[in-house]
């Protein structure tokens, strides 16, 4: 299932999204509230892909946030 809106794109994960996935979960602050610790390197985030992955081919719902289009501001 994917949901799409003007912004985003809610969709299940895939295993392409690797690199994008441990830029964010080797992040120090974007993991400052998460329940665990920044990966330290791209093997943990990609074993915690599989999970996502093989949890979402088993029922669960898992999915990842990807931008749809990129909004501007209008200076007016």
């Amino acid at each position: 299932m994917e949901i799409t809106t003007s912004r985003l794109r809610l969709r299940s994960a895939r295993p392409e999204a690797l690199n994008a996935i441990h830029a964010v979960l080797s992040h120090r602050e974007a993991m400052r509230w998460w329940s665990t610790p920044p990966h330290d390197d791209i093997e943990q985030s990609r074993a915690w892909l599989d999970a996502m992955i093989a949890n979402t081919a088993a029922g669960a719902l898992g999915y990842g946030l990807e931008r749809s289009r990129r909004q501007t501001r209008q200076e007016g």
